[in-house]
């Protein structure tokens, strides 16, 4: 039941922002998922993930919470923009992270992880968490904002991209990991 109410949910909001709606529709849902994404949730994971680190006194050093703070914040941003950027030219799609692609894209940021979006959303959260609350906090809130996120690939994304996208789709699994970058 549950499962059923989210799907129809996302199929919802993945139409509400489909090809068919106008300029202004698109720029409003953008607006929108960028005030959610980047304002709501980085607050709220900042709340929660304060309040259940706020009983543990770890002494991070200043300049290791404001580096982390920094490129957090300015890393997770530039990958946003590298990804929605590389989404828009590589595939001439709506910017918006949750309409359908029309197409599998492979290059840019998409050549290192399939979610480069949600990996710039996790250090986007990082940096925003970090240097409103404290390190532990911005950490916990990345280790839950992860959890969220492999959780809805793993239920949802990955199998609509695969009846998408077929063997193209496999294939792109088998040599681009899901969320973090392989260093090696």
């Amino acid at each position: 039941m549950k499962n059923q109410f989210i799907e129809r949910f996302l199929e919802t909001l993945q139409s509400q922002i489909s090809s068919s709606h106008s300029l202004k529709e698109k720029l409003v849902a953008l607006v929108v998922g960028a005030v959610v994404f980047l304002l709501v949730v980085p607050v709220a994971l900042a709340v929660l993930a304060g309040a259940l680190t706020s009983w543990i006194p770890i002494p991070w050093p200043g300049l290791l919470e404001t580096s982390v703070a920094f490129l957090g914040f300015w890393g997770g941003l530039f990958f946003l923009g590298w990804a929605i950027l590389t989404r828009f030219l590589a595939g001439r799609e709506d910017a918006a992270p949750l309409a359908p692609y029309s197409r599998l894209i492979t290059t840019g940021p998409y050549q290192w992880t399939r979610s480069p979006i949600e990996l710039g959303l996790l250090l986007y959260y990082l940096g925003m968490v970090t240097y409103s609350a404290n390190l532990a906090a911005g950490l916990l809130a990345c280790l839950l904002a992860t959890g969220v996120i492999f959780w809805y690939q793993r239920n949802y994304e990955e199998n609509e991209m695969e009846e998408r996208f077929g063997e193209a789709y496999r294939q792109y699994c088998e040599k681009t990991p899901p969320l973090f970058p392989r260093l090696w």
